[in-house]
């Protein structure tokens, strides 16, 4: 992998940047977008796209000319202190911007759903793309410990940036929060310092987790992944920890499950499973209503590596010595 898709960084120092549309919009700049992002997450050092005409006018404006306006200082300082580098991947391969490729395509298919053939104001449509993102951040990526019945800790994209995100209460905006656990008291240094402390032990945790489990899972899939069919499917097996299917019910609330026991039909297929949540009921549910997480999705199936032989050292033979005759 790129080295920037591994190494530690700060939270979107390196960007994956996608043209996403056609959406018709009452009103907009089109100048914008890229600001509102720096202004919310930081200049990020490296953006990668592809050679969409927009993206290489923008690399041109950003990278070179913004180093050429003189009259305007900040914006001067954005193309150079910053040190911005803009990057093409090759062309006719949308398969090399794949990290941001299929997020991108996750929200397409979200707000296509949301929308249908409605017209949106800008503000409308931002609001929507803001929750549509909420959602996604805070999609379970793989367990970290113990078993999801326990109450283990599953690995989201948020918790990089900020730990224990909850999505609040998307569903009914004025509702009154009744507990006051949501408001923490920070009048005193100690506290804030404290929490600054808490924050970064956590972002330290996710990171070594992240760098031992979620990268040496890819690693081992590479070297041991068998030829697959296409038709192939996943069959869950005890100890899976996966989302559960529910109706009228956003995928945010699906409760998290362990699997504790495989139902196997007549043909040794496996048709359902029994389910233990994190209340600890046990639930029968069928296999397709079962979401793996992503790397157990892409690494669930049992890889049986195959035997290394020893490498056998063969001994040349050895020459003949011929007999002197004195």
């Amino acid at each position: 992998l790129p080295p920037e898709r591994v190494n530690s960084s700060r939270p979107f120092a390196n960007s994956g940047l996608d043209y996403f549309g056609p959406i018709v919009v009452r009103a907009g700049n089109d100048q914008e977008p890229f600001r509102r992002f720096i202004s919310r997450r930081g200049c990020p050092d490296l953006v990668l796209s592809d050679n969409a005409p927009t993206f290489k006018l923008g690399r041109h404006v950003l990278v070179n000319e913004l180093r050429q306006l003189p009259e305007d200082k900040a914006v001067k300082d954005f193309g150079t202190a910053r040190g911005l580098q803009w990057r093409f991947i090759t062309p006719l391969s949308p398969w090399k911007g794949g990290f941001y490729e299929r997020l991108v395509g996750s929200v397409k298919t979200a707000l296509k759903k949301t929308t249908h053939k409605n017209i949106l104001d800008l503000w409308n449509l931002q609001t929507l793309l803001t929750e549509i993102e909420a959602t996604i951040n805070t999609r379970p990526l793989t367990p970290l410990t113990g078993s999801a019945a326990d109450g283990a800790l599953v690995l989201r994209p948020i918790d990089l940036i900020n730990p224990q995100f909850t999505l609040g209460h998307l569903e009914n905006p004025t509702a009154k929060v009744t507990s006051s656990d949501h408001f923490a008291n920070s009048d005193s240094q100690e506290f804030l310092v404290s929490q600054y402390s808490i924050l970064r032990d956590s972002l330290q945790t996710f990171w070594e987790l992240w760098q031992k489990d979620y990268l040496q899972a890819l690693a081992e899939r590479n070297q041991l992944r068998s030829p697959q069919t296409r038709s192939s499917g996943t069959q869950p097996k005890i100890g899976d920890v996966v989302l559960l299917f529910t109706d009228n019910s956003a995928r945010s609330n699906w409760p998290l499950g362990v699997v504790i026991q495989v139902n196997r039909s007549a043909d040794g297929a496996v048709r359902s499973v029994k389910v233990r949540t994190g209340r600890h009921k046990i639930l029968d549910r069928s296999t397709n209503q079962l979401i793996p997480l992503e790397i157990a999705a892409e690494d669930s199936k049992s890889i049986c590596p195959k035997e290394l032989k020893k490498p056998t050292r063969i001994q040349p033979p050895r020459k003949v010595k011929k007999a002197t005759i004195h």
